[in-house]
């Protein structure tokens, strides 16, 4: 048996049992359900039945290492993407930079186990269905509070009901009372066209804005030019009508929760990307207590999720960023990258960084401490 390239489908059911078996304590991250639990007994007799343990109920050597892996890992990252009614969800584990990965896809009759995690095969499914090609037109919108960001979703959900409506032919405008709003956001029911619902399955527990939340949240709005008050409830101004256009269909989603033990703690961190339509595509993230909208290219998005698959150490462990660390937006600079990855604003240059200069005739980059262009002997200004 092939240690490396082995394929095995695990039930939910046999992961709270993985430490006792391979005699070992227990990581944190090790996957959980919430399912009836059974006892070892009948895990041992199951996982013996599909081939993971000999009759003596030891794990079998060719799956003692990503079992283990996956027991005690201290950095995961799952991926689950919602596209054309299909569901993918992949879950990859290390225990450290330096070991051998394992991974997780949720098959139809379980979670098949790669012992090898192959990260780039999946990268490669996201891209044929997402493309590439394309661009990160809808603006930044800045960070938000949670109760703030459920009803901007809601309001957006109004507005492209109306737009559908319009289309049609059922001639409405584009407004929505605060009943309406209210109504809308705390439905239990919203299904993944709704912006409401991609949010509250970002969140780690769902919010439901109060009264006086939503009438602030709808003040703030209206003094960013999203809406204006008219009569008893309020009408969608231009910002707004640009997203709910370039935003008004859902192709598919994508959720990534990446997890980092720290110490006696987790690390965590959580985004969403929805792509709309045929041209854009907007992420969606949640830090601490805010929650952030910025639009994303096709090439970021695949170079955000190569990241978070294929590198242990991409949720940051007890290093508190600074501001040459954070673009103005309020994400991180990638390590050693010249501009924003989210926005795309250059990277300032720091207090040891000299900044580029080029020559004002040939337009060559001048050397560090030069005071003239070694290519074509303009003194430098």
């Amino acid at each position: 048996m092939n240690q490396s390239n082995h394929e095995i489908t695990l039930q939910p059911q046999w992961f709270a049992h993985l430490p006792s078996l391979l005699g070992i304590n227990g990581s944190p991250l090790l996957p959980a359900f919430d399912i009836d639990q059974i006892s070892a007994t009948v895990a041992i007799r199951e996982m013996q039945q599909a081939g993971i343990l000999e009759a003596g109920g030891k794990v079998k050597a060719a799956l003692a290492k990503p079992l283990q892996t996956i027991a005690q890992a201290k950095a995961c990252c799952r991926l689950k993407m919602l596209c054309e009614g299909d569901l993918i969800e992949y879950q990859v584990f290390w225990i450290d930079k330096n070991s051998e990965p394992a991974a997780l896809k949720r098959g139809e009759d379980g979670f098949v186990l790669s012992a090898t995690a192959d990260s780039h095969s999946l990268l490669e499914l996201v891209a044929e269905y997402t493309g590439i090609g394309t661009f990160a037109v809808i603006p930044p919108l800045g960070a938000m509070s949670k109760a703030e960001a459920v009803v901007f979703a809601g309001c957006h959900d109004l507005i492209r009901k109306t737009m559908f409506l319009s289309m049609g032919g059922s001639a409405t405008e584009s407004a929505f009372t605060i009943e309406q709003l209210q109504q809308h956001i705390s439905q239990l029911n919203l299904g993944s066209s709704s912006l409401c619902w991609a949010i509250q399955a970002l969140l780690p527990e769902p919010v439901t804005p109060d009264q006086n939340q939503i009438q602030q949240a709808l003040r703030l709005f209206e003094n960013k030019g999203y809406i204006t008050a008219s009569g008893a409830g309020y009408v969608a101004e231009e910002g707004l009508l640009f997203l709910c256009r370039r935003m008004l269909l859902f192709n598919s989603l994508i959720k990534v929760d990446a997890m980092r033990v720290a110490g006696s703690s987790i690390e965590a961190a959580s985004f969403t990307s929805i792509q709309c339509g045929l041209r854009d595509n907007v992420l969606i993230e949640v830090t601490d207590d805010k929650v952030s909208f910025n639009g994303l290219s096709g090439q970021q998005l695949m170079l955000t999720l190569q990241k978070f698959l294929t590198d242990p150490e991409t949720v940051k462990i007890g290093k508190t960023q600074t501001s040459e660390e954070l673009c103005e937006c309020g994400k991180p600079f990638a390590a050693d990258a010249k501009f924003c990855k989210f926005c795309g604003k250059p990277r300032p240059a720091g207090e040891t960084e000299e900044t580029p200069r080029f020559c004002s005739k040939c337009g060559a980059a001048l050397k560090p401490g030069k005071t003239f262009c070694t290519k074509c002997g303009n003194k430098a200004v």
